[in-house]
């Protein structure tokens, strides 16, 4: 079901996923704990690249849904999040309102990028300058990540839109990042090789 739909839908539980499935939605599998792993992905990726999160809308499940974003961001899926309202989770909403509806919570589920970018803008003032500068560094690891020009543009389009700031500023701070980062890694492997020479010597 999942190769058909070229689309996996990730539940938290036993429960959200037997409700998914006695609905018809059978593309649905439970990561069983708050946590998506490494192994967990690499199974499900052998079937598709296109993975949605629906965990509960709780916090809770928020918070298992920001890591399991950055598992399988590192493994190249191309993600989204659904977001269920009022807290629901897959379970109660497919009881209460029914298959078609989930299926357009699915079709309308947020990208990486747009759910990062909604929940750093949670915890900062976007009127004050740290606030945007806060909100812009948090997205800036998931931003490097995307390959495709035409979908960095995309997201950098809606960081702007959202933040105020101009794209040039992001891509210039994305650049500076960038740099940072390959400092970084630069020192860790001199610092790893130079370890390894005194160990030898």
């Amino acid at each position: 079901a999942i190769r058909q739909a070229d689309l996996a839908i990730i539940v938290e539980g036993y429960m959200d996923v037997i409700a998914c499935h006695q609905f018809g939605v059978t593309n649905a599998v439970a990561s069983l704990g708050t946590a998506l792993t490494p192994d967990q992905t690499r199974a499900l990726l052998r079937h598709t690249y296109q993975v949605a999160i629906a965990y509960d809308g709780d916090t809770a499940g928020s918070l298992a849904a920001l890591r399991g974003l950055d598992v399988l961001g590192d493994f190249g899926a191309q993600v989204r999040v659904v977001k269920f309202p009022q807290g629901l989770d897959p379970d109660e909403y497919l009881r209460k309102y029914g298959k078609d509806n989930f299926h357009r919570l699915v079709a309308e589920s947020e990208s990486l990028i747009e759910y990062k970018l909604f929940k750093a803008m949670e915890n900062a003032n976007i009127g004050s300058i740290e606030g945007k500068l806060k909100v812009t560094q948090a997205v800036l690891p998931d931003l490097e990540k995307i390959d495709s020009p035409v979908a960095r543009e995309s997201a950098v389009k809606i960081i702007s839109t959202k933040l105020g700031l101009a794209e040039a500023t992001i891509l210039g701070e994305l650049r500076k990042f960038s740099r940072q980062k390959g400092k970084f890694l630069q020192n860790k492997d001199r610092k790893t090789e130079n370890r390894e020479n005194n160990s030898v010597n």
